[in-house]
């Protein structure tokens, strides 16, 4: 009883005791013993920083962070201020003496940059273990000290940054020292970039060889962009083509230039280089279309483009300007298409629609029965009494809701369901390879050697493509097979877009060849040669334009089987060696057709040419072939025999025979007004598949076979008047 008592008084003491706590100081001992008692942490930490084992309490300070900084802050506030003391007092003298190092000033000479280095990075040292400290993540703790060490560290830094220009340009690169190694700070990769304008005059002052030294010496501070990479380009140059000096040879300046892009300096211009342009490609071979493309010099070198024309430049060059002037002139440019591969391949179209009874249906509407039957047994159940009765009218309420619902289904459920149909059938594809090749003659005239050199060079490049024919419109996968295969109109664009010729590739083989150089006695005289150049390659070019063969029937070498792409079949012949004759309406919708000859070859064609009145169209094409010759009286005897060879019903190479019926004029085919037509009407065999063939009177052709007339007639076809296709193929294309 008496312990109980002494135990209860003595609790009482401690919480007065705790009470008072707030109005009076207490000895230190009695404050440890309520630390103690009631804040085992706080107790924790205070141990800690007594022993003096300041980095275990830091630690410790960061694993309770949430009761130090957050629950009990205020309240121990004062043991906090203990630990940022105790380490304030290591840390101030390394503080002290780090701020005194940086304290050297702006100007810190080439031999002190070892020394300030390590002082620059005793301080960051300094800086980085300070704040890496839990008690200092609190800045009311830190030393007012640090704040002057963190300033002086920005300073040093900036100053040394904006004194780097001038220590670079002051450095020796000669050496096998290395400037950003032993800076004594760390400068940005974009720092001579940033420089550029304060390092002009450095750059100015450079040899060729020291341009180069410091290009290789700091690669990746320079790169192989950026004003400084440039201002050094432009003094390499500058010392290699001053301009005071002679202009240098078009070889001289290639080897500069060599230079300079395997050191990585951009070149975008050599003033000290001029080149004048000129084509002279013959108006002849342009106008009868042996020149299918256009050609472009790609200025690849960094040289002044002059464009001229012929007579400026040999009569008047100093008005140009230029050192070396190339005149190109284009012997032949040629497209070739070629089909590789050719493969039917099977798919499927919509060919109609039907109907067939839904299933669905009927089971709506056996519904809508069943629901009637149990409507009308509601209805039909006596009503004896008022509970009966109320049971069947809520009988007959769900009954007429369920029929309501059945018949809504019925309504909306189809009698009889559309399903289309399908009919498989096979469409082409074809793997064509188009070249293009290019012949050129060239003049390079070189002024400050006053020589000029002749010369040939080829071109040519490839290019394949994979199209499709006979696709059918109503195919449902006409799209996702469409997207797999080149359009036409992108053979075209290609076939038909310029070919660069670049400057690089001329310039090398003039190169190549500068010891066959000649000098330039007289501008007339080298006019005469290159007139004399363009008669060489007009005589060879109509010499190559006839073609002969002996066969049973020479008549069939002239026909050819013609492939509109969108599905057409017809007849061709050839009128000249390269161009074939057919009717509009064959190729009507295409640029671009297949033939086959009579030899079995297979070859492309582009038309050139068409009249929609006359249905009459021309096709150029790569293969050569042997013309028909035409009649050339003005009277037909009639009923002389004539024999039409065409293709009819896809029967290739088939040959009919018939009489002239007579020569009459008729509206065109196409309705389209104007003039009517001259025809040859005959009783030969004339099918589709035979539309654009010739009709032969012997071996000359008096018509283009081109129609019939059927509905119960026969023996009634119309050929184009021979005379209707020569005014044709006289107007020019």
């Amino acid at each position: 009883m008496k312990k109980s008592i002494l135990l209860v008084g003595l609790m009482t003491t401690v919480f007065l005791a705790a009470a008072q706590d707030t109005q009076q100081p207490k000895p230190a001992s009695q404050s440890n013993f309520f630390q103690n008692l009631f804040s085992p942490k706080a107790a924790t930490l205070a141990k800690l920083v007594d022993e003096k084992k300041l980095l275990d309490a830091d630690d410790y300070l960061g694993k309770e962070r949430q009761y130090f900084w957050v629950d009990e802050k205020k309240n121990q506030l004062e043991l906090l201020k203990r630990l940022g003391s105790a380490f304030n007092e290591g840390f101030e003298p390394q503080i002290d003496s780090a701020i005194a190092s940086l304290n050297a000033g702006a100007e810190i000479k080439r031999e002190q940059w070892p020394e300030y280095s390590k002082s620059i990075k005793v301080a960051e040292s300094v800086v980085t273990e300070y704040k890496k400290l839990q008690i200092f993540t609190e800045p009311d703790f830190r030393s007012p000290k640090l704040l002057t060490l963190d300033t002086a560290l920005t300073s040093a830094k900036v100053n040394l940054a904006n004194a780097g220009s001038l220590a670079f340009e002051q450095f020796d690169h000669a050496s096998p020292d290395n400037f950003f190694a032993l800076y004594p700070t760390q400068l940005p990769d974009t720092f001579l970039s940033d420089s550029a304008p304060m390092l002009k005059d450095f750059a100015k002052r450079l040899t060729a060889d020291q341009a180069l030294q410091i290009k290789s010496k700091y690669p990746e501070k320079i790169g192989n962009s950026g004003s400084f990479n440039d201002m050094l380009g432009e003094r390499f140059l500058e010392v290699n083509l001053p301009a005071s000096a002679p202009s240098p040879s078009i070889g001289q300046v290639l080897a500069i230039l060599k230079n300079a892009k395997s050191a990585g300096f951009p070149v975008k211009n050599v003033p000290a280089a001029k080149i004048a342009f000129v084509e002279v490609t013959s108006k002849t071979l342009l106008s009868e279309g042996l020149i299918e493309f256009p050609t472009q010099v790609d200025m690849d070198l960094p040289f002044d483009p002059v464009k001229s024309d012929v007579d400026s430049v040999l009569d008047t060059t100093a008005k140009i300007g230029a050192n070396f002037i190339i005149i190109l002139d284009v012997a032949a440019s040629k497209v070739s298409r070629r089909i590789l591969a050719k493969e039917d391949l099977s798919s499927k179209f919509v060919s109609g629609v039907r109907s067939d009874p839904n299933p669905a249906y009927d089971v709506a509407r056996n519904r809508v029965f069943e629901v009637q039957n149990g409507l009308a047994n509601a209805r039909s159940q006596p009503s004896n009494g008022l509970a009966a009765a109320l049971i069947n009218g809520i009988a007959i309420g769900l009954w007429n809701k369920r029929f309501s619902e059945a018949q809504q289904e019925l309504t909306s459920t189809p009698m009889m369901l559309k399903t289309e149909e399908f009919q498989s059938y096979n469409y082409s594809a074809s793997n064509i390879a188009t070249t293009r090749a290019m012949t050129a003659n060239y003049y390079v005239i070189d002024r400050t050697k006053n020589r000029y050199f002749k010369g040939i060079f080829d071109v040519s490049e490839n290019k394949a493509f994979r199209i499709t024919y006979n696709l059918h419109d109503k195919d449902p996968d006409r799209g996702s097979i469409l997207s797999k295969f080149s359009k036409e109109s992108e053979i075209t664009t290609y076939e038909q877009s310029p070919m660069s010729v670049p400057v690089s590739l001329l310039i090398a083989d003039y190169l190549k060849n500068e010891a066959q150089s000649k000098p330039l006695q007289s501008l007339i005289a080298l006019r005469d040669e290159m007139l004399e150049d363009k008669n060489k390659a007009l005589t060879t070019y109509k010499s190559t334009q006839y073609t002969a063969k002996a066969t049973n029937d020479p008549r069939f070498d002239s026909v050819v089987v013609m492939n509109n792409p969108k599905g057409a079949l017809g007849t061709g012949f050839f009128v000249a060696p390269d161009l074939i004759l057919t009717n509009y309406h064959v190729v009507e919708g295409a640029q671009f057709v297949e033939m086959k000859l009579y030899n079995g070859m297979e070859t492309f064609g582009k038309v050139v040419k068409s009249d929609v009145r006359l249905d009459l169209a021309l096709v150029k094409v790569q293969t050569r072939g042997t013309p028909v010759n035409f009649f050339q009286g003005n009277v037909l005897d009639l009923g002389a025999t004539v024999e039409a060879i065409g293709h009819p019903k896809g029967l290739t190479f088939t040959i009919t025979r018939g009489v002239v019926s007579a020569v009459r004029k008729r509206p065109s085919i196409f309705g389209v007004g104007g003039k009517e037509v001259l025809f040859v009407q005959t009783d030969t065999a004339i099918n589709p598949g035979n539309s654009g063939g010739p009709l032969f009177l012997g071996d000359k052709v008096i018509g283009v076979n081109n129609n019939k007339m059927v509905a119960g007639s026969e023996g009634l076809g119309f050929s184009i008047h021979y005379s209707e296709v020569k005014e044709f193929l006289k107007e020019s294309f």
